[in-house]
């Protein structure tokens, strides 16, 4: 008798242990997440002589980059919400589990509109467009342009492994398209004629 009292106990603490894993696994993760956006957020936007700057990681910057943070953030800290919700309830008197429950789900989604209306939004309009153009001599530069009308363009050069530095003066606007045709460099670095050029746009390089 004792021993087929024992086992039910004993399944319950390994289900209760294992919640608490799960639970603590996703918390985790989303405060990874989160910590990664608010690193994010807190990169310089310039340098010490104003000039904007730029960091770019497998082909894309670091707003795109925080978009993606955010919306993975919102989704693994409302699947931890839940988990806890759900490890809540089971500790509720039977009598009221029901009613717990129903408010339990209709706050957490609620909660998950609102959260994935937000995620969606930051990972569909944080960042532009971006176009890295090598050239002779090993001369690398990137072209942005906004997503919305594409009439702000930016140009920006290498000053580290991830950073790059906005090399327009004029405000950060160039008489440059990349959507008007492929994007390549010419000219000769020693000579100092670079020209950075898409479809029949063309900038000149400093």
């Amino acid at each position: 008798m004792p021993d087929k009292v024992a086992q039910p106990v004993a399944v319950r603490v390994r289900g209760v242990v294992g919640s608490l894993i799960g639970s603590a696994l996703l918390t985790a993760v989303a405060c990874a997440s989160w910590a990664t956006v608010l690193h994010l957020i807190r990169l310089p936007v310039t340098d010490s002589t104003g000039r904007g700057l730029l960091y770019v990681w497998r082909g894309h910057d670091s707003d795109w980059w925080r978009g993606r943070g955010v919306g993975v953030a919102l989704v693994m800290s409302f699947a931890a919400l839940g988990w806890l919700f759900w490890l809540g309830v089971r500790l509720v008197c039977k009598p009221w589990r029901r009613v717990v429950t129903v408010i339990a789900v209709a706050v957490w989604l609620a909660g998950a509109a609102v959260g994935g209306a937000v995620g969606g939004l930051a990972m569909i309009y944080v960042g532009g467009t971006l176009t890295t153009v090598h050239g002779p001599g090993g001369v690398t530069r990137v072209v942005t342009q906004d997503e919305f009308d594409g009439d702000v363009v930016e140009v920006y050069r290498p000053v580290g492994r991830f950073t790059y530095l906005r090399e327009s003066d004029d405000g950060g606007e160039v008489s440059l398209d990349p959507r008007r045709g492929p994007c390549s460099i010419t000219g000769e670095p020693s000579a100092g004629n670079l020209v950075l050029s898409c479809g029949d746009t063309s900038y000149r390089l400093h």
